[in-house]
């Protein structure tokens, strides 16, 4: 039960010098989420690139830990007082998300081009249940935006008194205009590139 996501993290290639068997081409990792919905998932963005943007010194703990960086980004939310854990998908989910349990979406982080270049995100539905019943409809395996994303969960997000608590809605409006500030959206033929597996299905 509940609504389960996934989140994925395109790691840049390792190159130390030539014939060094620790040299390695880009690399995606992944974790699930089993309650990620919504805001969460945009919340759970934020933090992941809020925390790349901090210092350089963060860009050494991803080549030492990434899985752990990144898990432990998506786990706990020190502002709101969050936590919920999380699990490292395996090689087949990885490989083609698809085949990972998932009812509310993905998450795509493209950290490959740092630090010369912003970091690149998508959300994407990958023909689940809930993609069915969006009041705004979005297309299944196309990058969406992070306002995409939350007009699908909540068409009327941007406007006025959406939501009964204000501090809810403070803090998304803070928080999609970091994400827009801070990243890129995917393009397509990136994602293609990162999961030819799954794109290959739906070409």
């Amino acid at each position: 039960m509940g609504q389960r996501h996934q989140a994925y993290l395109r790691l840049p290639a390792v190159y130390y010098n030539e014939n060094n068997p620790n040299n390695r081409g880009e690399l995606t990792i992944g974790l699930h989420h089993q309650w990620l919905y919504g805001f969460n998932a945009v919340y759970a963005l934020y933090r992941y690139i809020k925390w790349l943007k901090a210092g350089e010194s963060n860009l050494k703990y991803i080549s030492q830990d990434p899985q752990g960086a990144f898990n432990a980004s998506y786990s706990f939310d020190h502002e709101i007082g969050y936590f919920h854990g999380v699990h490292t998908l395996m090689e087949a989910e990885v490989k083609d998300p698809t085949t990972a349990d998932n009812n509310n979406g993905i998450t795509i982080i493209d950290i490959a081009s740092m630090p010369a270049q912003k970091p690149r995100y998508c959300f994407m539905f990958l023909g689940d249940d809930f993609q069915e019943t969006c009041k705004n409809h979005m297309p299944n395996f196309e990058p969406l935006s992070v306002e995409q994303w939350l007009t699908c969960h909540y068409p009327d997000w941007q406007e006025s008194n959406w939501h009964e608590s204000k501090e809810v809605e403070s803090w998304m409006i803070d928080r999609v205009g970091y994400i827009t500030k801070h990243a890129e959206v995917l393009e397509k033929s990136r994602v293609e590139l990162i999961f030819p597996a799954m794109m290959a299905k739906v070409a």
